[in-house]
């Protein structure tokens, strides 16, 4: 019999697994997620305690119990459940009456069940994985559709434009703002319109100051967070091709905004009575224009295809991107938020260091060609830098083994005099 999640919600394990990840996260562990897991929790008793001869009653409580003796039955547990979501039958166990997509099981044993042993403190060995799922039909055809293409003048990869051209005429300017933010930093929409309009004034009202001073300023805007998705840090920045749109669009359409009001807003339905009002703009709303804008392309969402324009698919670009860049895997984590063993050390370098990583990969994701040629200048600006100062220190490495060599033949001298004297 399988329990309602919510009584489960009282067990000392639960408890405890989410005031881990409430330390883990540094705030509150969403309702979504704690729903997530006690359902998840849920069907896991209901599978264990559907063992044919058995006298056990499971409990959360129980299964960490078990699994603190010998963590191998828990991984067994977790391997079983696994496909007994599936409708797999599973050898002692009765069969499954609700089964679930691969993706489904693999959220619930992988993801939740092993994280409420995790959070528990039961530490499974890194072999212990989840089995490779086959990519959905959908996504394979999503490969036939390329947003990159081999230049065979100097033989790199550049993004071919066209198509997100094309797809961007057919946009307003708030909405090709979005678009050309969610490609250059590789977020979701839904960390892109936490934003506000005082986040992106600070900015330029910085480089005002700087200017002021004679300073040389690349104007990119410059994004530190948290995915709210995973909760793992990234630092990114935004194209400059994307910055002045951005820019653009606060100027033409959000002028009088106050700093604390959303950058990005769609016209609504407000409380009864209010009539039409501005709203946060929310990712279903992006994805709608996308998938509309996609249509009137002949582009259309299928059981064999999905819309290639759509928002998910502009971090795959970004992605792709940073590895034709030839851009270091710490920084590619560090940009979009991958929690990996390394992450933390790229994300501790300078934010300067992390800008001059991210220009290399700029003009990949630049669609207009607006900052294109500035990227490239900025790079051979930064590179003649370098050089200059690789060259100053080797003219020190120089000196310096010369005056070695001076104080050795100084030191054979005395050595040698001390010699005389002593014989």
């Amino acid at each position: 019999m399988k329990p309602k999640p919510r009584d489960l919600l009282n067990y000392e394990s639960l408890k405890t697994a989410f005031e881990n990840m409430t330390l883990a996260r540094g705030k509150p562990v969403p309702k979504k997620t704690i729903d997530h897991y006690a359902s998840s929790i849920s069907f896991f008793i209901e599978f264990n305690n559907s063992r044919e001869g058995s006298s056990v009653t499971w409990n959360p409580d129980l299964f960490i119990a078990e699994a603190r003796e010998d963590v191998k039955k828990a991984q067994l547990k977790i391997v079983n459940f696994y496909q007994w979501l599936q409708g797999q039958l599973v050898q002692g166990y009765k069969s499954n009456t609700h089964k679930v997509s691969e993706s489904t099981a693999r959220q619930r044993a992988y993801s939740a069940i092993r994280g409420f042993y995790s959070n528990n403190d039961i530490m499974f060995p890194k072999s212990f994985k989840c089995p490779e799922i086959k990519a959905p039909k959908a996504t394979q055809a999503d490969q036939t559709v390329p947003f990159f293409r081999l230049d065979e003048r100097n033989g790199k990869f550049i993004l071919d434009r066209s198509l997100l051209k094309h797809f961007l005429s057919n946009m307003k300017l708030r909405d090709q703002a979005i678009a050309l933010s969610l490609l250059s930093t590789s977020q979701d929409g839904g960390d892109l319109f936490s934003l506000n309009v005082g986040w992106a004034r600070a900015q330029v009202d910085m480089w005002k100051l700087r200017e002021e001073k004679g300073e040389n300023v690349d104007k990119r805007f410059y994004w530190n967070g948290n995915r709210s998705k995973t909760s793992v840090e990234f630092k990114v920045f935004f194209t400059k091709e994307a910055t002045e749109f951005i820019r653009r669009y606060l100027e033409q359409e959000r002028a009088d905004a106050k700093d604390d009001e959303p950058l990005f807003v769609t016209t609504g339905n407000g409380e009864e009575g209010s009539g039409r009002v501005q709203k946060r703009m929310e990712p279903r709303h992006i994805s709608d224009i996308f998938r509309d804008i996609a249509e009137r392309m002949g582009i259309k969402n299928s059981s064999k295809y999905q819309n290639p324009l759509r928002p998910k698919r502009l971090r795959h670009i970004f992605r792709t991107a940073c590895t034709h860049a030839g851009i270091d895997e710490g920084y590619i984590h560090a940009f979009m938020g991958h929690k990996s063993s390394i992450s933390q050390i790229y994300l501790e370098k300078p934010d300067q260091v992390l800008e001059i990583e991210y220009s290399q990969v700029e003009p990949l994701l630049t669609v207009f060609g607006v900052a294109e040629s500035e990227s490239l200048r900025t790079l051979e600006q930064q590179l003649t830098e370098e050089r200059a100062k690789r060259a100053q220190l080797q003219d020190k490495v120089e000196k310096q083994d010369e005056r070695i060599k001076q104080l050795e033949e100084h030191i054979e001298k005395i050595l040698s005099r001390f010699e005389e004297l002593a014989s």
